[in-house]
This record gives C-alpha cells, sequence and structure tokens, in this order.
C-alpha cells in the first residue's frame, strides 16, 4: 500500500468525502519537488507534509520503493534528509501492466491476447475500431446496439490478465480499476476535462455509445477487494459531479468486467505515468 491508496486505510474509509479530499490532496502535494514545495507552502508545512507522508510509505514496506520512485516529493525529501542526491532505479511504467484483450464473435470466437496499456492505448487511438464505433453510434435502437457490441466489438479486461473471463481465473491484477461514466450528455467534454486533470487519472476514452467515459485509475488489490475500491470512487465522484446512481453504477465492480473498445483519436494518457 502506498500513499496513492491513503484514502483506503482503515483508520480513513468513510462513507463521505473527506478522506477522498485527503488523498488527491496528498497526491498534488507529492508531485512537487521539495523546494518547489517549500516555495509554495513554506519551510515549515512541506517538511511536516513530507515526512507524514514518507512514515505513511514506510509503514507498508511492500510499496515503500514504490512511492519513493513514484513521487517527486518523497525521492527529493529522501536526499534532503541523506544529505546527497541519491540515485534511484527506474520503475516500470504502469503502462507496462497488461490486461486481457478479447475478439468480438465475428471476428474470432472465444480469441485472446495479452497486451499491455499501452498497446492498448494505441488500438483505441488507431484506425482499428474506427468503422465499429461509426456503425455503432448510427444505430438508434437499444437492443440492437448491445447486440452489436457483443458481437463486433472488442474488449478488454483493464484489471488484469485471465485465463478465462472470470474473476476466479485472474492470472494477475494490473493494480487498475475502470470506471465507467454513461450517459453524460453535453457534460461529457467537462467531466472530462476535469477527471484528466486529476494527477490519479491514468488514461481515459470516449465509450463506444459517444455519450460516456471510460476513466482509468490505479488501486492496490492487496489493501481492499476490487468492490471497495469500486464503490468509493463511483460514490465520490457522483458526489462531485452531481450525477445520479445509474451515470456511474457501483454494481459493476467485478475483477473480470469487460468494457468494450471504441474509437477515440483523443485517448488520454497521463504523462506522470509514462515514467518512474
Amino acid at each position: 500500500m502506498s500513499i496513492k491508496n491513503n484514502t483506503f486505510q482503515d483508520s480513513n474509509f468513510t462513507s463521505n468525502s473527506n478522506s477522498t479530499n485527503y488523498h488527491l490532496e496528498a497526491e498534488r502535494h507529492c508531485l512537487f519537488k521539495l523546494n518547489d514545495l517549500i516555495a509554495k507552502i513554506g519551510e515549515e508545512q512541506a517538511l511536516d507534509l513530507a515526512n507524514q507522508y514518507l512514515r505513511v510509505s514506510h509503514q507498508h514496506s511492500k510499496w515503500k520503493e514504490w512511492s519513493v520512485h513514484r513521487y517527486p516529493l518523497l525521492t527529493s525529501y529522501r536526499n534532503y534528509l541523506t544529505g546527497k542526491n541519491a540515485p534511484v532505479e527506474p520503475w516500470p511504467s504502469v503502462f507496462e501492466k497488461e490486461c486481457t484483450l478479447y475478439h468480438p464473435s465475428s471476428i474470432r470466437l472465444g480469441q485472446q491476447e495479452d497486451l499491455n496499456l499501452a498497446q492498448f492505448a494505441e488500438m483505441i487511438k488507431g484506425e482499428k475500431f474506427v468503422a465499429v464505433t461509426t456503425a455503432l453510434r448510427a444505430i438508434t435502437d437499444e437492443k440492437e446496439r448491445i447486440q452489436y457490441k457483443k458481437e463486433n466489438l472488442c474488449y478488454g479486461t483493464f484489471s488484469g490478465t485471465f485465463s478465462k473471463r472470470h474473476d476466479q481465473n485472474l492470472v494477475k491484477h494490473s493494480d487498475l480499476i475502470c470506471i465507467d461514466f454513461d450517459q453524460l450528455g453535453q457534460r461529457r467534454d467537462d467531466i472530462r476535462t476535469s477527471l484528466n486533470a486529476l494527477p490519479i487519472t491514468v488514461m481515459s476514452f470516449i465509450s463506444p455509445e459517444g455519450d460516456g467515459l471510460r476513466v482509468l485509475f490505479e488501486m492496490d488489490i492487496h489493501s481492499f477487494s476490487q468492490k471497495v475500491f469500486y464503490y468509493h470512487y463511483a460514490t465520490y465522484f457522483r458526489k462531485i459531479y452531481g450525477l445520479p446512481p445509474f451515470k456511474i453504477d457501483a454494481r459493476y465492480f467485478h475483477v473480470s468486467r469487460a468494457c468494450y473498445l471504441p474509437h477515440d483519436p483523443n485517448v488520454y494518457i497521463n504523462p506522470l505515468f509514462l515514467q518512474p
């Protein structure tokens, strides 16, 4: 468990947004280098916060090195404490995490392959899904749209790789979770801009139907279940954007939950997750 998942510590987990607000504020602080944070909020407060966040990361030894590599504040604070610029080994990009891609019945029934997140992003951005996305959005009947997606759209399990698409057949968790934002209408672009500005957003793209979003965040499956993470994210975002429950359905929390893949030339990739 790392700073990024401090929201979900037993002592902090509540049904309101207080812990999530703390989590987001910690994310913002940890993206600064120590000297920059000192210039922003003052030396005493900056040193106190850096010490607090580093102490939390050390309490969870499994994630201690992850958090030091990921966050400039922790790296620079560690160097401050040791009085030298300690070398930091590169940490793998989140976009190297693997997920399973499934091909639709009209192409290769039952065929699946494991790809990293960067490859998924390139497929969504490229020409592969242009025709099926255009055709889907031209269908007005809801039942026909559902059937068309099942028969023609590829889909992925962003939370990991699977031998078969069932929770019990999980091979390796990706430490990613995909939240569905549906039927956003004219608010879609504004909400997407807001989500993309968050340091915790890994990737986002427009839903196959065109009126929603699919947004990926990091999670730690060793700390809390997929259900807890999904419920917490869904509840928080419904509240801050004033969305009714059906627009972020908290029932879709399963590890093997599939996400249909559309064409989106503007798929968002958070540059903070491309490099350690």
